[in-house]
């Protein structure tokens, strides 16, 4: 199972070399990332991404 961490570099890195994302974009997407990391890590709950659902999403936002 792919935890969040590793997919959350994935995605970064998809965005900036495969689509050319402006450095602004990938700046505000990590900061979004990393906000969501660290509340699905004071909240508890799994960080394998198959286990994260919308609940815990529509709690981030």
């Amino acid at each position: 199972m792919e935890n969040i961490e590793s997919a959350s570099n994935d995605f970064i890195f998809h965005c900036r070399y495969e689509k050319n994302l402006s450095p602004k974009t990938i700046k505000a997407y990590s900061i979004d990332l990393s906000q969501f990391k660290a509340f699905i890590r004071l909240k508890g709950y799994s960080e394998f991404i198959t286990e994260i659902d919308k609940t815990a999403v529509k709690e981030f936002c």
